[in-house]
């Protein structure tokens, strides 16, 4: 009986001492003001960081962490091996994991998940050739200023955007999603922009409102994209993409000009319960399976043929 409970106490101190180790190697914050500068510091250290309810005072430049390395003469990239998590966080500066000046240009590998979920950005967010290489998750929250992910990697199994609100322009020209990505719900007020961007898997755009000007030009799809029960308020263009899967866009608005051209669709197209829809200009579109298009004026006015 006395070896048994030996035992039991051996093996809680060992617990206890492993989970101790591994909150060391943890920066916690749960409320009050964080220094962007403090995060910085941290992540030199090889902590892993979780902030919830804080403000996060000055810029956060992920480009600053020492461990640079080179890839070319004047090219550096920052390997970031820890996990990142914010939640019900608000930046009161900018956020930044690119930079290209007269000293060189940086670019940041996150190696774990990032995470920012009902945060307010007040600054802009620039991740522009930025490789998220595990979860990345912008999910419920606000974008206030500009916010770029040009040629951004998304690697990670999942990538979420829904439900966000997006207050100034946003970029994701040139971006490469290779798992599935969610936009829905999400709220755009100027411009979005989606030229020569490559979605491996799923694309999701459900519910979303489009206020300022749309474009999606020369983008690969390789898998299903919804745009369900999505209002497109302004212009919106989608000009030369490739579609490879099954693309959705049954009860949608689309109430300024809009134009579908030049598309490739080598799956099924389904066009139903359009509303707002007089200034469509659907035309020079290929189809490689004939498309479901419920609306005879979009056919009759746009010289459609082979529809089901």
């Amino acid at each position: 009986m006395k070896n048994t409970i030996k035992l039991i106490i051996i093996c809680f101190v060992v617990v206890f001492s492993c989970f101790a180790c591994r909150n060391r190697n943890n920066f916690l914050i749960k409320s009050g003001e964080v220094l962007a500068t403090d995060i910085i510091s941290e992540i030199e250290k090889g902590k892993n960081i979780y902030i919830e309810d804080a403000v996060i005072k000055g810029k956060l430049d992920f480009t600053s962490i020492n461990s640079k390395n080179i890839i070319k003469p004047g090219v550096f990239v920052v390997y970031i091996p820890v996990s990142i998590s914010f939640f019900n966080c608000t930046f009161d500066s900018e956020v930044i994991g690119f930079k290209s000046d007269n000293s060189g240009t940086v670019f940041v590998n996150f190696e774990k998940h990032f995470v920012c979920t009902q945060c307010i950005f007040k600054d802009k967010l620039c991740f522009k050739e930025t490789v998220f290489m595990s979860l990345c998750d912008f999910s419920k929250s606000i974008f206030n200023s500009e916010t770029e992910f040009t040629n951004t990697r998304f690697g990670g199994k999942n990538s979420y955007f829904n439900e966000s609100s997006f207050n100034s322009d946003v970029y994701f020209n040139y971006a490469f999603f290779y798992f599935p990505v969610r936009f829905d719900m999400c709220f755009f007020k100027k411009n979005i922009f989606f030229q020569n961007s490559q979605f491996n898997s799923e694309a999701n755009f459900n519910a979303c409102t489009f206020a300022g000007y749309v474009e999606f030009s020369n983008a690969t799809f390789k898998d299903i994209l919804n745009f369900n029960y999505s209002k497109f308020k302004d212009k919106t263009y989608i000009y030369n993409n490739v579609y490879f899967g099954l693309v959705d866009i049954i009860d949608v608005e689309f109430n300024g000009k809009t134009e579908i051209i030049e598309n490739k669709f080598y799956n099924l197209l389904r066009i139903k319960k359009l509303k707002n829809f007089k200034e469509l200009k659907f035309y020079d579109n290929n189809f490689f399976i004939a498309p479901e298009i419920d609306n005879k004026s979009i056919i009759e006015k746009n010289n459609i043929n082979n529809i089901n």
